[in-house]
C-alpha cells in the first residue's frame, strides 16, 4: 500500500482535533511538536507550497503563523466519501442500482493522447470506474439521447464536448443487464476491484480503533498512532471502487469506519 505524502500527513494533522464541522487555527508550532523527525524548514516549505495550492489558509498575528485546512484542502486529502462525511451535502440523492450496467470503450489515438486525461475526468464524474485497459464500467444504465432513463438524472455523455469534438467520437457506450462466460456475473466484477482486500482491510481497520477509542486525548505518541490508523483508511478509500451502496456489499463496513474516523479525529491532541 502506498504511504501519505508530508503534505497529506500535515493536512491530516491541522483536520484532526477539531470541532465537528469548523475550522480552528493553529499556530505552527503545532505541526514541528506533531513531527519531531521532520526538519522544521522542511515543514515550512511544505506548508508555503500548501497555501499557494489554496490547500491550507495562514494568518499572521503577533509574529505567530497560524494555519487550518481550506475546504479544498479537505476535499483533497480525504476525498469525496469522508468530504461528505464531514460536511454533509444538504441535497440527499437516493443513489439505487437499477441492475443494468454500462461499459464504456475509449479510443482515443496516439496523436490526441492529452485528451485521454480529460476523457478519463468525465468518466469518472459519471460513476465509471476503470475495468481493463480502455474499458470503464458503469453500475447503471446512461442514456443515449435526451430523453430519461430509470437512474436518476443522467448526463448525456456522448453529447459533451472534448475540446473541440464530441466525446462521441471517442467513446463507444454499451448496455446490458448481464455478462454472459461468467458464473456469476457480479462476483466476476466484484473480483476485479480485489474486494475482498478491501473488505478485509476495512475489517482490520475496525479491529485496529478499539484501544485507539479508549483513549481519552492523544498525546505525541499515541497521535503517531491515530496518524498511521488514518493513513491505512485513506490508503483503503483511494483504492474502493465507491460505487452506489447496493452495487457492492460493503456499505455497512465502510460507514462504520467513517464514523470512527469522525468520533476519532475530534479528540483533542496535546
Amino acid at each position: 500500500m502506498s504511504k501519505l505524502s508530508l503534505k497529506e500527513e500535515l493536512m491530516v494533522s491541522l483536520y484532526n482535533g477539531m470541532p465537528f464541522g469548523s475550522l480552528t487555527y493553529r499556530p505552527l508550532s503545532h505541526l514541528y511538536h506533531l513531527f519531531p523527525k521532520v526538519n522544521p524548514g522542511t515543514i515550512r516549505m511544505t506548508v508555503l507550497a500548501l497555501k499557494n495550492q489554496a490547500a491550507i489558509e495562514k494568518v499572521e498575528r503577533n509574529q505567530k503563523v497560524y494555519l487550518t485546512l481550506t475546504k479544498q484542502g479537505l476535499a483533497r486529502v480525504f476525498g469525496p466519501f469522508l468530504y461528505q462525511k464531514i460536511y454533509p451535502s444538504e441535497l440527499k440523492v437516493k443513489k439505487e442500482w437499477d441492475g443494468f450496467f454500462s461499459l464504456g470503450i475509449i479510443n482515443v489515438p496516439e496523436s490526441k493522447k492529452n485528451l485521454r486525461s480529460l476523457l478519463r475526468q468525465i468518466l469518472f464524474k459519471a460513476n465509471f470506474r476503470l475495468w481493463h485497459s480502455g474499458i470503464w464500467l458503469s453500475p447503471h444504465e446512461l442514456g443515449i439521447n435526451s430523453s430519461p432513463v430509470p437512474y436518476g438524472n443522467r448526463v448525456n455523455l456522448l453529447e459533451k464536448s472534448l475540446g473541440d469534438e464530441k466525446i462521441a467520437s471517442y467513446l463507444t457506450i454499451v448496455t446490458a443487464n448481464k455478462f454472459l462466460g461468467t458464473k456469476s456475473s457480479l462476483e466476476h466484477i466484484y473480483s476485479l476491484w480485489d474486494l475482498a482486500e478491501i473488505k478485509k482491510n476495512y475489517e482490520t481497520l475496525v479491529k485496529e480503533s478499539t484501544n485507539l477509542a479508549k483513549m481519552k486525548y492523544f498525546d505525541a505518541l499515541g497521535y503517531i498512532n491515530l496518524l498511521e490508523w488514518e493513513e491505512k483508511l485513506l490508503v483503503t478509500l483511494r483504492s474502493d471502487p465507491l460505487f452506489p451502496h447496493n452495487f457492492y456489499p460493503l456499505a455497512i463496513l465502510r460507514e462504520k469506519v467513517a464514523k470512527i474516523f469522525l468520533n476519532l479525529s475530534q479528540k483533542s491532541i496535546l
